[in-house]
Parts: structure tokens; sequence; C-alpha cells
């Protein structure tokens, strides 16, 4: 579940949303229009590791998921692997992605 601001009426809503395609902890998340986009983590049981992967849902004007799933951008040497990093929309076509560990 994710807990969603409407900052108009300034309310706490909980939405349901798919599962990610690798669950992870410690990420870092943006929206930019109506697109979330998450990054980084890191995973747990037997395939314990950082993450470098991007994963992305479009969202409806209501913000609920437009599909059933979670899209993921295949991972790039540039992405370093990283837990706690800060990600950020810098505009409507980049996003700056920066620290962790």
């Amino acid at each position: 579940d994710v807990r969603v601001l409407d900052d108009c009426k300034g309310r706490w809503a909980t939405q349901t949303y798919p599962s990610l395609n690798k669950a992870r902890r410690n990420h870092s998340s943006c929206a930019i229009k109506n697109t979330v986009y998450l990054f980084g983590g890191k995973s747990e049981g037997q395939e314990c590791c950082y993450l470098n992967s991007i994963e992305w849902m479009a969202l409806t004007s209501s913000g609920l998921p437009a599909k059933d799933a979670w899209q993921i951008f295949i991972p790039q040497p540039q992405f370093q692997a990283r837990q706690d990093p800060l990600m950020v929309a810098m505009s409507d076509s980049s996003i700056l992605i920066m620290g962790g560990r």
C-alpha cells in the first residue's frame, strides 16, 4: 500500500498499487506529471543486494495506477547501485539522482 497526500484537502489516503518487479527498501522516488519513478534501494532474501534499476508507473489523473504493473528500465552502467539516494525531478524531462551509499 502507498500513502497519498491530497494537498488540496489536507488528507492522507491509502492506495493499493501493484507490487514492484523487485521488492526493495531504502530506495528513492519522484514524480513527473502523472508518472512515478523509483530508483535504487536494497533487495532482501536470497538475492540480497543493492539495486541500480529504475521502475516507473503511469498514473491516472486521480492518482491510481494506469496499468496493473510497474515498468522497469534496463539498468545502465552509469546507474551505480546504491541505497538511500536523493531522486528529484528537475524538469518535465529530467531527473537528478545523487548521493546514497
